[in-house]
């Protein structure tokens, strides 16, 4: 007992006393956790203290040069900041990218998109032949500025229509699109 009282956390040195937190080599301390787990939205208990430092560095950047702070996000697509109403596209790498933050009023038009290509139709009810394969599922977004157009990859590998993969896919790709729906509409109101 009297040991692990003097533990301190493995990331940042602070005493970690009763409270720790599990990663694959170690304990890190609730402030490192809140970092690492991106304001506790994902848990760090497969990551490395590499991973780990590297998410922390990349989120103190985040917060100190794009005044970015996560609130919410949706799978490991985007990240939300509701109350500055920004989103980052997050990397295939499951990282920050500042590069990658933008406004939600500077959306201009945003759209899911299928190769090949389905209507709007096929889309809400994917119950189709069980063949026909779907490569590639993503969300198009069109931006206001200099009309620059993001794509944030939902799935990327091919996969039948009516299968469980595409269908949680599509959950979320829908769910990407329902929150921009939202600040479109909270836009126009105001």
């Amino acid at each position: 007992m009297g040991n692990e009282m003097k533990k301190t956390c493995d990331q940042c040195g602070k005493n970690l006393g009763l409270i720790k937190f599990r990663y694959s080599d170690g304990h890190i301390c609730k402030d490192c956790y809140k970092a690492a787990s991106r304001n506790f939205t994902e848990t760090v208990r497969e990551k490395s203290l590499e991973d780990i430092s590297s998410i922390i560095d990349n989120s103190m950047r985040v917060s100190l040069d794009e005044d970015f702070q996560v609130s919410a996000k949706i799978g490991n697509f985007i990240l939300i900041d509701k109350k500055r109403g920004k989103f980052s596209i997050v990397s295939r790498k499951n990282d920050f990218d500042i590069s990658r933050i933008y406004r939600f009023d500077d959306v201009k038009h945003h759209e899911i998109i299928t190769i090949p290509k389905l209507s709007a139709e096929e889309l809400k009810l994917p119950t189709g032949n069980s063949d026909k394969i779907i490569k590639s599922l993503s969300v198009k977004l069109a931006f206001n500025s200099d009309g620059k157009k993001e794509e944030i990859v939902v799935a990327s590998t091919p996969m039948r229509l009516n299968s469980r993969a595409f269908k949680m896919s599509l959950d979320f790709a829908n769910r990407i699109s329902a929150e921009f729906d939202k600040h479109v509409s909270a836009n126009n109101v105001s």
